[in-house]
């Protein structure tokens, strides 16, 4: 099942895609006086504020692509009425590497808001350093969400109540 219509955030246009990389590209090549205008046009969209800085970094974590993309697809919002299934569809298309890099971060992010202070995407990429436990490799997809959950405090009254979690909940840093 994909992740529902509801939670997906709004697909930016291909023109608008274009429009903001080719604003990326002019503020790349400004000065930082030169780029202030244009950062203020920039963040009037991004709906946060984004620095000259990031505009000089960016490409060596993400592609001007992803770059452009994330800001376009906004910031994730908490959903109230959440249920489990559409958790889960959310961390399986993750984890099942089918969605777009602008996409998936922004996933990651949406992870992170709805599990609140659960550090999700380090129990997903890095459960050894999560527990404090380098034996720990690999975790389901109900696993990960349980722990997750335990850690956030945020039930769902149709998550399954037999998940094993076969370690103990570690103490928050």
């Amino acid at each position: 099942m994909p992740i529902p219509t509801r939670l997906r955030p709004l697909t930016p246009s291909t023109e608008e895609l274009r429009e903001y990389i080719a604003l990326c590209n002019q503020i790349e090549n400004a000065s930082e006086d030169e780029a202030g205008p244009l950062i203020a046009r920039w963040n009037a969209r991004a709906g946060m504020e984004y620095t000259y800085p990031e505009f000089l970094s960016y490409y060596g974590a993400v592609s001007i692509e992803t770059f452009v993309g994330e800001m376009l697809l906004g910031q994730p919002t908490y959903v109230p009425d959440l249920t489990y299934p559409e958790l889960r569809e959310v961390l399986c298309a993750r984890l099942a590497l089918e969605l777009s890099d602008a996409v998936d971060s922004y996933f990651l992010g949406w992870l992170e808001v709805n599990l609140p202070g659960s550090n999700v995407s380090n129990l997903i990429y890095w459960p050894n350093i999560w527990f404090g436990d380098e034996s720990i490799n690999e975790l389901s997809h109900d696993q990960i969400l349980a722990y997750a959950m335990a850690r956030s405090g945020r039930c769902f009254p149709d998550a399954p109540a037999d998940v094993p979690m076969p370690y103990p909940l570690p103490a928050k840093s």
